[in-house]
């Protein structure tokens, strides 16, 4: 699966299979041309890492609806000088096993929408919080 993304002249190109594990590609335009510029790894062992990936700005919202056995989860990164970084791990508080969140994100300013399509899931609605983020209830 590919999908696209532009935000701050960045491209993503999700869920590429590589010796690692799955990753997410970032691309930076630069003089007319798309290039790497980094690969967004997660910080623990997951599954399906990349199946969906959302940019607003200086942050990305990466699904990984096989994390623990299909609960799923959502790494959030930040951008800074170029640089980007892991600042959270998300999950649904009421996580069932093959609910799969993640499987899609949508990020749009301090608000990120999380669905889960499996038996038990939804949508969910996270909002950033200084530098935390929280599921709205």
């Amino acid at each position: 699966m590919t999908a696209f993304a532009l935000a701050w002249a960045l491209a993503v190109a999700t869920h590429l299979t590589t010796s690692n594990g799955t990753l997410a590609r970032t691309f930076a335009l630069q003089g007319g041309s798309w290039t790497p510029e980094t690969d967004l790894q997660p910080s623990v062992g997951t599954g399906n890492f990349g199946w969906d990936v959302s940019i607003d700005g200086a942050a990305a919202a990466v699904g990984a609806p096989g994390h623990g056995g299909g609960a799923g989860a959502v790494f959030v990164y930040a951008r800074s000088n170029g640089q980007w970084s892991e600042t959270a791990i998300l999950q649904a508080s009421d996580a069932q096993q093959t609910a799969f969140f993640g499987s899609a994100v949508d990020l749009d300013g301090e608000r990120l929408l999380v669905g889960a399509p499996g038996p038990g899931g939804g949508v969910y609605v996270f909002v950033r919080v200084g530098n935390s983020w929280v599921e709205e209830q």
